[in-house]
């Protein structure tokens, strides 16, 4: 009965202080998690017997410079970085610890690897919590409370489930309260939960409240059980000694932060990355994990292991970079002529053009460093008359005869005015692959994707030869953004 109550006085008290919060404002909700977290750190830290004090004021300079801090957008590529690079390093370290939890006695990163626990588990975790009511575009305080009602719902019908009904032993070995039939019950009216925040908050659809309310039942156990372990492996019994009930707050750490990575793959993902780069990215994925498996599993020099994951993020980050694939809202215009790339402005010339207009076109040369934005935008809006593509050599992009002897794609439209332009795709020295979308015939929208260049490089615009021009040598530009010329 004491457990009932401890459980429901605290239920109450923490909920009812982040629904407050965060109907309040956004930055009285971040401080209040930032308040929680902190008091978790204090009770996990003499629990896994670290005294690394450099760690604690970790906690507030990550919530201030990933939550709370509202970066430039100059600065929001780095930004994401960051926050993508973290997230792989988290969910990384709870895969590790589902897998102790099922197939090991001990957990490994509580022996060797203690400062992992604290910085990926909690903290790592606790900042996507933070974080969940900016995944959508706007700051969207219901989607928090309705996630932590679901919580809430699951806990209580699993703990009232399981002690009136519950036969069958979840993991005792683990947890002996537990059982398959609390478990069941939690589930099913999170589930029911589920369908009715649907209708009450939106948000997002039927079936992802849905998947949300079954991934807070099922991980969240999963989570409570880690939870479990490293307090048996710790030889405590209660990781509330601060706050009474204080496990509350920390079950489920690693459910929230798996649900706010579904929560980003739901609204973001579709258009973060492009789609030419699924395979790099998992790649990526695969040798950041590896390398990360190598660090944290075995016995190596801390220094070691930090350069093996630092690497892999590295690796990670740069494939990140380079396939990104940022909004671009193009203000449509029929008398302007914009940047198919991100890039550089390296020639503004008069040549001639042999392969389609058989005469002299002015040309406006965009140089794409490894570090821009690789998707081609249509430079006008109207239908596609021709588009080719020739293979050939990996000159590097600069060379004179590039855009003549390298691998291309040849792309002309026609302008409802009567006038056409075209954009050649050239690859360069790192370039091996381009990829063009451009169909003859089709009607193509001004600033709409016409292809992607892997890992380079260039792309000249042919225009008439009496178009003024916009731009000028060295001047930095944005594909569907900057305008290049008129008509």
């Amino acid at each position: 009965m004491r457990e009932l109550l401890v459980r429901s006085v605290s239920g109450i008290m923490y909920v009812s202080l982040v629904v407050l919060s965060a109907l309040y404002s956004r930055d009285v909700f971040i401080l209040l998690f930032c308040v929680f977290a902190f008091i978790c750190l204090i009770e996990l830290m003499p629990m896994i017997r670290l005294k690394q004090l450099l760690i604690y004021p970790m906690l507030p300079i990550s919530y201030i410079l990933l939550v709370w801090y509202d970066w430039p957008a100059i600065y929001q590529p780095y930004y994401n970085y960051a926050i993508y690079s973290l997230l792989g390093a988290t969910l990384l370290v709870n895969v590790y610890l589902i897998r102790d939890l099922v197939l090991l006695n001990r957990i490994p990163l509580f022996n060797t690897k203690k400062h992992i626990i604290a910085l990926l588990y909690l903290i790592g975790s606790s900042l996507f919590l933070a974080l969940i009511p900016d995944v959508v575009e706007e700051y969207k305080p219901e989607l928090l409370i309705g996630i932590f009602s679901i919580i809430w719902v699951n806990d209580s019908f699993a703990y009232i489930t399981g002690k009136n009904f519950g036969k069958h032993k979840l993991l005792e070995r683990i947890s002996p309260k537990k059982t398959i039939e609390g478990f069941l019950g939690g589930l099913a009216m999170a589930l029911l939960a589920g369908v009715a925040l649907h209708y009450y908050v939106g948000v997002y659809g039927l079936w992802q409240w849905i998947v949300l309310a079954f991934i807070v039942a099922f991980f969240g156990t999963i989570g409570d059980l880690i939870q479990s372990k490293i307090k048996r492996q710790a030889a405590v019994k209660d990781s509330g000694s601060i706050m009474p009930g204080m496990e509350v707050s920390l079950i489920g750490w690693t459910v929230l932060y798996l649900q706010h990575h579904l929560l980003i793959y739901f609204s973001q993902y579709s258009t973060m990355f492009h789609k030419e780069g699924t395979i790099s990215i998992l790649i990526g994925i695969a040798v950041a994990g590896m390398l990360t498996a190598i660090a944290t599993q075995i016995d190596m020099p801390n220094w070691l292991s930090y350069t093996l994951i630092a690497l892999g993020l590295v690796f990670l980050i740069i494939i990140l970079q380079f396939f990104r694939n940022p909004k671009r809202a193009t203000i449509l215009d029929d008398k302007t002529i914009v940047s198919p790339v991100d890039g550089k402005v390296v020639v503004i010339e008069k040549v001639p053009e042999n392969e389609y207009f058989k005469g002299e076109r002015l040309m406006i040369s965009v140089f794409m460093s490894p570090i821009n934005v690789h998707v081609t935008r249509y430079p006008i809006g109207g239908k596609v008359s021709y588009s080719k593509y020739h293979p050939g050599k990996y000159l590097v992009a600069w060379h004179p005869k590039a855009s003549e002897e390298n691998e291309r794609t040849t792309v002309v439209v026609d302008h409802k005015n009567g006038k056409q332009v075209m954009h050649r795709q050239i690859a360069g020295a790192l370039a091996k692959r381009i990829v063009n979308y451009a169909v003859e015939n089709n009607d193509v929208a001004q600033g709409s994707e016409s292809g992607f260049i892997k890992f380079g490089s260039r792309v000249d615009v042919y225009l008439p030869i009496d178009t003024p021009v916009n731009v000028e040598l060295n001047q930095k530009v944005k594909g569907g953004i900057t305008v290049l010329a008129q008509f």
